[in-house]
């Protein structure tokens, strides 16, 4: 606690009050301005959606506005479907055809504000096993397309299932991929890289085939994109916490109001981690 030429604040204060021409409230705004000190605080981590989609609200075919879809070869484009869903009535979803060939469906543009960010997305594949499979990739700024993993993602839920075989005239052979049959519709989580942060970013899924046997096919549904919120208008200090001080008071009743000496962004959650000034801040 701080003191004033020795004086603990609570005797400072009985002090004051002993001047009948000092009110009550005159007295404790001059303590509180000597007290009050700094309070640390950090932004609360509570994730917010940035992007999703669960390719609803169109006719199948379709696709939602923003989403494209290119194909070459023996491969056909993606296209919404009521066949097989994660959330009905639509899924998205590309064959896995006999022949040689490749496709992309590519996302809208998605602004992460902040990082960790994150993607999740349910989906379920039957592709012919360790020849045809599916990636994930992604583009960062005005960056180019890439795995995601070589991006600096990583999967913690539903990753890549296999390394296509090099040499079978598959577009996508010799990477890592989802391939075989998942049994279903899982969830894959995947850990955005940290360069998301402050970026508009893409995402990409592309399956690719060889010329060998055809596979019934893969579904993709229910993507959701994550971060961790909004950024302080203030420098960070080690740990993450702002430094924050006040000298403005006012009173209601029983209640004191201060101002702090920053504005955060409209929406951000604070919570206070440390306090060198009075108890009841906390």
């Amino acid at each position: 606690m701080k003191t004033l030429n020795g004086s603990r604040p609570d005797a400072l204060l009985n002090r004051l009050l002993e001047r009948s021409w000092l009110s009550r409230w005159t007295a404790l705004r001059a303590l509180l301005a000597l007290t009050l000190g700094a309070i640390f605080i950090s932004p609360a981590h509570a994730d917010v959606v940035r992007f999703s989609a669960s390719f609803d609200g169109v006719a199948a075919p379709a696709l939602p506005v923003g989403w494209t879809t290119t194909a070459n070869g023996s491969q056909s484009a993606w296209i919404s479907t009521t066949a097989q869903t994660d959330t009905p009535p639509n899924a998205v979803f590309s064959p896995d055809p006999a022949g040689v060939g490749v496709n992309e469906l590519t996302s809208p543009a998605i602004a992460i504000l902040a990082a960790p960010a994150q993607l999740t997305f349910r989906h379920a594949y039957n592709l012919e096993n360790i020849r045809d499979g599916g990636v994930l990739e992604i583009k960062i700024g005005a960056g180019a397309f890439q795995d995601i993993v070589a991006a600096g993602g990583s999967f913690s839920a539903g990753g890549y299932t296999g390394t296509l075989t090099s040499g079978t005239g598959n577009p996508l052979a010799g990477r890592p991929a989802w391939t075989g049959d998942s049994g279903g519709f899982i969830t894959s989580t995947v850990s955005l890289p940290a360069a998301v942060a402050g970026q508009t970013i893409q995402l990409r899924w592309r399956c690719g085939a060889d010329g060998g046997t055809n596979a019934p096919g893969w579904f993709v549904d229910s993507v959701v994109v994550t971060d961790t919120g909004t950024s302080l208008n203030a420098s960070y200090t080690t740990g993450n916490e702002v430094p924050v001080t006040s000298n403005g008071f006012t009173a209601t009743g029983t209640t004191v109001n201060f101002t702090l000496n920053f504005a955060p962004a409209v929406g951000t959650q604070l919570m206070v981690v440390r306090n060198t000034g009075l108890s009841f801040l906390n």
